[in-house]
């Protein structure tokens, strides 16, 4: 008997036993104040602060540790952010939400931690932003049906959320003509299903699928006239896969591969002409190999090594016409030793940098001329 009243003794002592609290950032700034039972548990008033000291949000304690009555929170210049009700550490009746400039943002009631009623948003300059009206479903969940509005007071979006304020079920975007924007699907916030977006003309301008949060297969996307403008594959979110891309015309304009969200192999691109621009290779992300890229006529641009993303080794440049524009070499990207320059007529040209001259060089008086 002596023991258990010797412990329970203990456990009173314990629990009425309370210390000042403090705990600091790594700049020697409070990060949180308050007070604090021998168990660690928080009673009582608790300031807590942002990095540069100023007042983060305040509020207290019951004795069992559990967040009561008002409760504010303040943005790092200490205009006030939120002020609301909190009961058992559960967000409770009505709650205000401000912009940095001290116009409301989110006006609304909780009941135990869930958004009840009606939700208002405001744009900065006290406009109305959105409307949500929660109601209880026949299953006994509450749904909030959600409206956003343009500043103009016209519909911006439409959809379901949970008394989280997460989005779920189809969701509609609307131009402010009207017209539908996109249509996008949603799971516990997370967009989960096939989305569409439009032109204000009602073409469709994207084309994909969403899982769990992150693109998954084939996404396409179409220019304002319904032609395909591009074709991208995706794993777990990231392009992977064969991608291509088409000019306005319907002529292909790039071919690639992706791997993990990096272009990896042969890239090629074309001009609207159908004449190839470019011929090489990426690595991870990085062009790699040997690289040529072409005029619109066909002819030859330039041509070099790149290794990991940087130009090495001997180049050369051309003119549109086929003949040799210039010459040198690379080492990390920077150009190294002499560099020979052609005119279009195959002349070779030095240029002085420091006095921003060419000479030509077969007259025997040099001809110079500013550039």
């Amino acid at each position: 008997m002596r023991i258990i009243f010797y412990l329970s003794l203990l456990i009173i002592i314990t629990s009425c036993d309370t210390r000042d609290h403090q705990d600091f950032y790594e700049n020697g700034l409070p990060k949180e104040v308050g007070q604090m039972r021998g168990d660690s548990t928080k009673v009582g008033k608790w300031i807590y602060y942002h990095t540069n000291g100023r007042v983060k949000y305040t509020g207290i304690y019951d004795r069992d540790g559990k967040a009561q009555g008002v409760w504010k929170g303040y943005y790092d210049n200490d205009t006030l952010l939120s002020i609301g009700n909190r009961k058992d550490h559960l967000y409770e009746r009505k709650w205000k939400f401000y912009h940095p400039n001290g116009q409301l943002s989110f006006i609304g009631n909780y009941e135990k931690d869930k958004r009840v009623d009606e939700w208002n948003g405001y744009y900065e300059n006290g406009k109305l932003e959105s409307r949500t009206l929660y109601s209880k479903r026949e299953d006994g969940e509450t749904t909030g049906v959600y409206q956003g509005f343009y500043q103009d007071g016209s519909l911006r979006g439409e959809g379901l959320v949970n008394t989280q304020g997460m989005q779920e079920g189809l969701w509609k975007g609307y131009y402010k003509s009207g017209k539908l924007f996109n249509e996008e699907p949603f799971k516990n916030g997370r967009r989960d299903g096939q989305f569409k977006s439009y032109y204000e003309n009602g073409q469709v301008k994207q084309l994909g699928n969403w899982v769990n949060g992150k693109e998954e297969g084939e996404w396409n996307h179409y220019y304002n006239n319904g032609q395909l403008e591009m074709t991208q594959f995706y794993i777990n979110g990231l392009p992977s896969g064969n991608y291509k891309s088409y000019h306005s015309n319907g002529k292909i304009a790039q071919v690639t591969t992706l791997k993990d969200g990096k272009m990896d192999g042969a890239l090629k691109y074309y001009w609207e002409n159908g004449a190839q621009a470019t011929d090489g290779f990426y690595k991870e992300g990085k062009t790699h190999g040997y690289f040529k890229v072409y005029h619109t006529n066909g002819k030859l641009n330039f041509e070099g090594e790149i290794v990991n993303g940087v130009n090495e080794g001997p180049w050369k440049y051309y003119h549109n016409n086929g003949k040799l524009k210039s010459a040198g070499e690379y080492k990390n990207g920077q150009q190294i030793g002499e560099w020979k320059n052609y005119l279009r007529s195959g002349l070779e040209y030095k240029i002085k940098t420091s006095q921003r001259l060419i000479t030509i060089i077969p007259h025997k008086k040099p001809m110079q001329q500013q550039i």
